[in-house]
C-alpha cells in the first residue's frame, strides 16, 4: 500500500420517476489524502436542489417526491453502500 488520494463520491437515482432521468446523477464529491493503511471518514452535504429535473410540463425545475437511492463510492461502477431516501414534499 502507498499513500495516496481517494475520492469518496455520492450519487443519486429516483427509484421510480414519471420522468425521463439519467441512471444515476452526480450529488457531490470530495478529496481526501490517505497516507497507506489509513482509512478515513467524511462527510458530504448533497443539497436538495441537486435532486431536481427539469418538468417540460411545468416549465421548471421541481424534485420529484417518491423514493430514491443514495449511493457512495469511489465510482459509478464502485458503490460501496446503498441508502434509502424518501422525499414527501419540498
Amino acid at each position: 500500500m502507498r499513500a495516496g488520494g481517494e475520492v469518496a463520491r455520492v450519487y443519486f437515482c429516483q427509484v421510480h420517476s414519471a420522468f425521463s432521468q439519467p441512471k444515476l446523477a452526480l450529488g457531490g464529491f470530495t478529496r481526501v489524502q490517505l497516507q497507506a493503511g489509513e482509512s478515513s471518514q467524511v462527510a458530504l452535504e448533497v443539497p436538495s436542489q441537486r435532486l431536481r429535473y427539469r418538468d417540460t410540463v411545468q416549465q421548471r425545475y421541481v424534485v420529484g417526491p417518491g423514493d430514491y437511492e443514495i449511493l457512495i463510492g469511489a465510482a459509478a461502477d464502485d458503490i460501496r453502500l446503498k441508502l434509502p431516501l424518501t422525499v414527501t414534499a419540498l
